[in-house]
Formats: structure tokens, C-alpha cells, sequence
């Protein structure tokens, strides 16, 4: 079975997108998600830390993050809690 966060589609609203993750609206929460796009539960430090800085970008800095990878486990992923 086929990754769904490795085969990202564009079903949702698109907030932004680099070489190393994306940042969209979650198909079954409504709230901005940020993915990692290599296949992975263990993203380097740097990556984080630009992950949730460009969220705090888009969304202010009173932002929270959902750290726990339910659905997905085996694909670093995280929802981001707006307030």
C-alpha cells in the first residue's frame, strides 16, 4: 500500500511548499498540516525547526503544534493549532 502522505494531492488549500515539506490544510481535520516530503518518521532538526518556523510565519507566533502522528505514524507529519 501506496504512502498517502508520500503521494500528496492537491485536494485542499495549499499554504506553502519547498523542497522539504508542505504546509496544506488536512482533508479530514479542516486545520493547517505540515508533511515532510521524504518518507520518514524522524526529520533532522534543521527541517523541524523550519517547519514550524514558516507556520509560525503564516500563522502567528501564539500558534500551537499536534505532535502526535496518529493516522500516519511511519510519515512525519504534524497539525498545527490555531488559536
Amino acid at each position: 500500500m501506496a504512502c498517502e502522505l508520500c503521494l500528496l494531492e492537491k485536494k485542499t488549500k495549499w499554504y506553502f511548499e519547498n523542497n522539504e515539506f508542505v504546509i496544506l490544510e488536512c482533508d479530514t481535520c479542516k486545520i493547517p498540516m505540515v508533511v515532510w516530503k521524504q518518507h520518514g518518521a524522524n526529520p533532522p532538526h534543521e527541517v523541524l525547526y523550519d517547519m514550524q518556523s514558516k507556520a509560525k510565519e503564516l500563522f502567528g507566533i501564539n500558534i500551537t503544534f499536534r505532535m502526535l502522528m496518529r493516522k500516519l505514524p511511519e510519515h512525519f507529519h504534524f497539525h498545527v493549532n490555531l488559536k
